[in-house]
């Protein structure tokens, strides 16, 4: 919604040279000359020919005039923001609007020209106009200030949410690696004894009892301590952060729990910044006035203007909803039922076979530049899509 404030310019003294007649017999009349001859005739093409009272309200005070009527001399303008309203008003309680009237409006040519020898100028912005506004403004930039906020901030956790599983993605593919060498070393061996296919398999997994039983009286990221139990998954690893020991079924476990907080983070946000963006639609004079959208988030400002952002054009990664429906459709399909199969694999071959498939289901992850492209790349879609709704 726009603000405006309306600036009252009246005379209060005139003296018409006694030799020049231009039948000017009232202040009104002074002013309408006024307002004709400096603020409806210029041409916006030429900015030299602009009136210096209406550069000192545009382009130094960053209002917007948006209406000039007489009686007195009435100017509506608007102020996209709190600061400069409270920057204009300071002005006003100073004196130094009408001392800018008084020097650019009422000029020596225009006296020369309607043969006065002196006209006083004096402005009036009415307080309960500027409290009202102030009100308005400041309940405006209160509003952006805090959903502005909140998208800084779900965006900062949501980043550091996609940090954390591409860290469980990293051990779980090193613990998958190990597992395939291990097994790939076992099925080498039993070859070269000629032993039965089944024996080193189960020397492999059943061999090393310890690190189980240390993983029943510790269960990681509540995964079952029982799980560790199951002898084609007590091949392990020290998890990231440090001490205990994960099995292949408690670190896939870990990383569908990463992948899951990760999809409900991004939901989070998505529905913060259409939030966002329903705020900005409903106020976009105010916003695109103001200064509160600064740095990496000011290619929005794009977006409310109705122009291309340069964001747009120089990135091309996979959309971030579409790669996190792709890591959960894994999880949910592919990656238990090969961990099935793996469950009742009884022999090298079969397990390595295995494996092998999880670990390619398994990619890495984007790394960090790429992460952080790809959820401003989200910000960015979903705000056009909220503004166009």
């Amino acid at each position: 919604m726009a603000a405006a404030i309306s600036s009252v310019l009246p005379t209060t003294s005139r003296k018409r040279k006694a030799d020049v007649s231009w039948g000017f017999t009232t202040g009104q009349d002074v002013l309408n000359y006024v307002m004709y001859k400096h603020l409806q005739t210029t041409d916006a093409s030429k900015p030299e020919d602009v009136n210096g009272f209406v550069r000192y309200l545009v382009h130094y005070r960053k209002v917007v005039i948006v209406d000039v009527q007489p009686g007195s001399l009435m100017i509506t303008v608007e102020c996209g923001s709190l600061q400069i309203l409270k920057e204009l008003w300071d002005d006003y309680c100073t004196g130094y609007v009408s001392k800018m009237a008084q020097k650019f409006l009422l000029t020596k040519d225009i006296l020369n020209e309607l043969g006065l020898s002196k006209i006083k100028f004096s402005t009036s912005i009415p307080s309960e106009k500027y409290r009202a506004l102030h009100d308005q403004l400041q309940a405006f930039d209160s509003g952006f200030q805090r959903k502005y906020l909140r998208l800084k901030t779900l965006r900062h956790a949501f980043q550091n949410q996609f940090r954390v599983w591409i860290s469980t993605r990293k051990q779980t593919r090193k613990l998958l690696k190990e597992r395939e060498t291990a097994l790939s070393s076992s099925l080498r061996r039993t070859e070269l004894r000629g032993d039965q296919p089944g024996w080193s398999l189960r020397s492999l997994l059943y061999g090393i009892g310890a690190a189980t039983a240390v993983l029943a009286t510790a269960p990681v990221s509540g995964v079952a301590a029982g799980v560790a139990a199951a002898g084609a998954f007590a091949w392990g690893a020290s998890a990231a952060g440090g001490g205990k020991r994960l099995t292949v079924r408690q670190a896939i476990d870990e990383d569908k729990h990463a992948c899951l907080e990760l999809y409900s983070g991004l939901n989070l946000l998505g529905n913060c910044v259409a939030d966002f963006a329903g705020f900005c639609r409903d106020h976009i004079d105010s916003v695109l006035s103001s200064k509160l959208v600064e740095g990496e988030f000011r290619f929005l400002l794009y977006i409310l203007r109705g122009t291309h952002s340069p964001r747009a054009a120089a990135n091309a990664e996979v959309p971030l909803p579409l790669l996190l429906d792709e890591e959960v459709n894994i999880h949910a399909t592919r990656v238990d039922t090969l961990i099935e199969q793996l469950e009742r694999s009884a022999t090298n071959q079969e397990a390595l076979a295995i494996t092998k498939q999880i670990v390619d289901e398994f990619q890495e992850g984007p790394n960090d530049e790429e992460i952080r492209t790809m959820i401003m790349n989200f910000i960015e879609a979903k705000f056009a899509e909220a503004c166009k709704s």
